[in-house]
This record gives C-alpha cells, structure tokens and sequence, in this order.
C-alpha cells in the first residue's frame, strides 16, 4: 500500500495563483448578452466585453477567468486563425 506524507511547514516552492482560476460556463445568455454583447452594442463595452461585468470581475479579484472552454474554444480559435471574425455565431 502507498502512503502519502505531506509536511505543511516544510515549504519549498509556490503554486502559482493561475492554477486556481474561474471558468464562466457558456449556457444562457451568461456570455452573450450576459457578458460579452458584441463591439456593435447600446450597452458600454470594450471590444464586446461588457465593461461593468469585467469591472465587477476585478473586482472579485479573480487570479483568472477561462472561457472559453472546449469545443467552442477550439472553434473559435479556427475563426481567429482563418479570419473569419464575421462568421461566429450568436
């Protein structure tokens, strides 16, 4: 049988704070209109982000926020490397 000793007070390094970051979940309108609503907008934004979503996300003080995620992140990669920014979906 393995056997697992962990020595709190005996420090050697750091874990980096990015390890422990937030993801944002593309379901609903939690991204769109939720948090990003295109650089075209009413509501103020930069870049299509929302800017009072991303000042309230600062001010959680979040190490880091990942979306997205998956699939659709690898999509949206195949967008930005083709140059096809006007063909993403809503």
């Amino acid at each position: 049988m393995s056997k697992l000793v962990i020595y709190a007070g005996n420090k050697k390094s750091r874990i980096n704070k990015e390890i422990y970051g937030h993801f944002s979940e593309h379901l609903g309108r939690c991204i769109y209109e939720g948090l990003y609503v295109g650089e075209n907008s009413k509501i103020p934004n930069k870049n299509g982000m929302r800017t009072d979503v991303v000042n309230a996300l600062k001010e959680m003080k979040l190490p880091l926020l990942r979306w997205p995620g998956g699939v659709l992140q690898m999509n949206i990669i195949g967008w930005m490397v083709l140059g096809l920014k006007k063909t993403v979906r809503k």
